[in-house]
This record gives structure tokens, sequence and C-alpha cells, in this order.
């Protein structure tokens, strides 16, 4: 989980367009977008297969200051929260929903970093990430690492 973790903020901070979920070695994995734009190219032309598993994200835009992601299954009674902000000093806030029944079972604020992380466990549903009051371009993931 720690290398899942600084691999996805090291290929944020060098410009690595994280938005395209590809099928590698058979599990989905977040790969840079070129690596969608040529699946036949070999694993060394696609970039570093960052580990992410059955993940999804969003990004805040300018006018609603929100975003929520698409439904994801915990794996293992676990499923990971990852909030990544351009500007650290914005404060963020999020809420993790069950979306089978709509009921909160995680929710916070937090200040002073670029990064997020946090693992929710004892779940075992499907579940949405949503980030509000955040600084536009802040990127919301959520799901299992591998």
């Amino acid at each position: 989980m720690k290398e899942t973790k600084q691999a996805i903020v090291r290929a944020r901070r060098v410009g690595v367009n994280l938005g395209a979920v590809v099928l590698c070695a058979g599990a989905t994995a977040l790969m840079p977008a070129a690596a969608v734009a040529a699946p036949a190219a070999s694993a060394a032309a696609r970039g570093p297969d960052i580990g992410v598993l059955a993940t999804t994200s969003c990004r805040v835009d300018y006018n609603t200051l929100t975003c929520t992601t698409a439904a994801v299954a915990a794996v293992g009674g676990k499923i990971d929260i990852i909030i990544l902000k351009p500007v650290p000093a914005v404060p963020c806030n999020y809420y993790v929903t069950d979306a089978n029944n709509g009921a909160r079972v995680n929710e916070g604020t937090f200040w002073y970093s670029d990064a997020f992380y946090k693992t929710l466990t004892g779940v075992y549903s499907r579940y949405r990430l949503t980030i509000w009051g955040c600084s536009p371009l802040t990127e919301g993931y959520i799901g299992r690492s591998g």
C-alpha cells in the first residue's frame, strides 16, 4: 500500500495522467494515458504499472468545487481513499457513502498537506468518494490497492 501511494504521488508530480484504467498483467491498474492510446505497445513503452487495483477517481472542477467517484467494491473488508491537492494550504472535505443504501461510512477534513491517505476497514459493499470545498483540480481516488 505504501508503495502504491508513493507511486501515485510521484506520477502526479511529474505530470503523468492517471485518468485511464487499463488491463495490465491480468489486473485492472491505473496507467499513464499514453498506455491507453497504444494498447499493443510493449510493456516498456506503456510505462510503469503503479499497482492500484479496482480504482475509480474524480477531479474537482472550477464550477462546483466538488466531485464524486463511481462506485467501487471493497476487497477483503477494506477500501483505500487517496486525495491529492494542488494547493496544500486549502482545506478539503470528503465523505464516503455506501452505494447501496446511501449511508455515510466515513467523513472528514484535512489541511496543510498535498496528499491524504486512509484505509477503511470492516466495509463489504460498494462505495463512492465525494470531495468538496477543495481547490479546483484536486483528485480523489477510491479503491483497493494490490
